[in-house]
């Protein structure tokens, strides 16, 4: 009997005693996570691989660091953690400007011909068109005994020892107003004092109506041999837009019997300032 009491006595104290122990504690853990991420431990570092993207035929280099702070914790009975992560991502980037190369233009001007103004001058057609003569008595001729050049020349003279006129008429479509132009010509006479005079301008059409002042020698001057001559000459508006024909006139004054060589005419703008 005494031993039954002793037992239940020694029940009923494991019962109280056991009821004022302390229960265990559960685990409290909070995590925080500033930025998307998995993590298997409590410290981590990702490192993001370099990404290289390449387009086209020039590029810019620029590289940043992004910093991403990533906090866990954990609350347990005997420990607690923090962890801070930093990602440094390293980017090339290559961007492609698009460019648009226009071809040089390689198509030049075709360089500008000066229009003929003067056909035939020096006479290596063989013939004296299209120059024409006048005056009383008066002839031109080809010549091939007596040049300057080349294997003809024009020869004049009068029958009446008067003037011999040979003219050109010009193209006024091939002439400027008030453009310098420059005549020259190589001439020569049989006699020096039997040829009086020579003479070579620019008319309208009308031997009293040159313009601008006449080349004008003695015979004389060039009896000895085939002689340079030249003057310049400009035309007026006036005269290109009116109905008379503008014309180049050589002419002589040589006694019957005496002639004078004409060769190389020319009719040019002038260059001179």
């Amino acid at each position: 009997m005494a031993s039954q009491r002793l037992f239940a006595a020694f029940a009923a104290f494991s019962i109280i005693n056991g009821s004022e122990a302390s229960p265990c504690k559960p685990i409290s853990s909070t995590t925080e996570i500033q930025a998307t991420s998995t993590f298997s431990s409590e410290t981590e570092t990702a490192t993001a691989s370099d990404a290289t993207l390449t387009t086209g035929l020039t590029s810019t280099e620029s590289s940043y660091v992004t910093d991403i702070t990533i906090t866990e914790s954990e609350t347990a009975t005997s420990s607690a953690a923090e962890s801070t992560s930093t990602v440094v991502v390293s980017t090339t980037e290559t961007s492609a400007f698009a460019s648009t190369t226009e071809a040089a233009s390689t198509t030049s001007a075709a360089p500008v011909e000066t229009p003929t103004i003067l056909i035939n001058g020096d006479f290596e057609s063989g013939s004296v068109a299209p120059w024409s003569n006048f005056g009383i008595g008066a002839y031109a001729n080809i010549d091939t005994s007596t040049v300057h050049a080349g294997s003809y020349s024009l020869k004049m003279g009068s029958q009446a020892s008067d003037w011999s006129n040979t003219f050109q008429v010009l193209s006024k479509s091939s002439l400027v107003a008030n453009q310098p132009y420059s005549l020259s010509l190589y001439a020569k006479v049989s006699s020096g004092s039997s040829c009086t005079a020579f003479e070579a301008f620019i008319d309208n059409n009308d031997l009293n109506d040159s313009f601008g002042l006449r080349i004008s020698v003695s015979g004389a001057q060039i009896a000895s041999g085939f002689t340079a001559l030249s003057g310049e000459f400009s035309l007026t508006q006036t005269a290109l837009d009116g109905s008379n024909p503008i014309r180049v006139v050589i002419r002589a004054k040589c006694s019957n019997g005496y002639v004078a060589w004409v060769d190389d005419v020319q009719l040019s703008i002038s260059d001179s300032d």
